[in-house]
């Protein structure tokens, strides 16, 4: 809800018609609070910046950043042991199945999921991810050989 005067970003070379061609884009449209056309700043172009207010709640963002991971299990060797997984499994059944005899359906499917992973885990473990290298091989030996050319020059200039 802006003037028209503070709606337009580009003026066409004969000063007539005038566009709102300049954009803000986000993938999350509730943290743009405010969009609006800077007049006084000379850009030197036929073009007017554009400016937006933005409210991001840093409680939520670092929470998800700090969020532990969960870990997948092994597939591989679930798979390999499939015949001990199921020993397993039947035995946490049968203890399973005495106690569960009074719960709700909502509580039994709950308890018949964590027993079923937690088995997987006990079998399979968890599954390790090699972490892949940022920078390749040449780029690391670049920047080595960069520092080494950099303290070089340091020792010269110090002499």
């Amino acid at each position: 809800m802006k003037k028209p005067s503070r709606k337009w970003t580009r003026r066409t070379p004969n000063g007539t018609t005038k566009n709102g061609i300049g954009f803000i884009l986000s993938d999350k449209q509730h943290i743009v609070t405010d969009v609006s056309v800077l007049n006084k700043f000379n850009t030197g172009s036929d073009h007017r910046l554009v400016r937006t207010k933005i409210h991001i709640n840093m409680k939520l963002e670092r929470a998800k950043l700090m969020s532990k991971k969960t870990a997948n299990m092994n597939l591989d060797k679930l798979h390999q042991h499939l015949l001990e997984f199921q020993f397993a499994l039947q035995n946490k059944f049968d203890a399973l199945e005495d106690t569960m005899k009074e719960c709700n359906l909502t509580e039994k499917s709950k308890a018949i999921a964590e027993t079923i992973s937690r088995c997987a885990r006990e079998v399979a473990g968890k599954e390790v991810k090699k972490k892949e290298d940022k920078l390749s091989e040449t780029t690391l030996k670049v920047l080595k050989k960069r520092r080494e050319i950099k303290q070089q020059t340091n020792i010269q200039k110090i002499e």
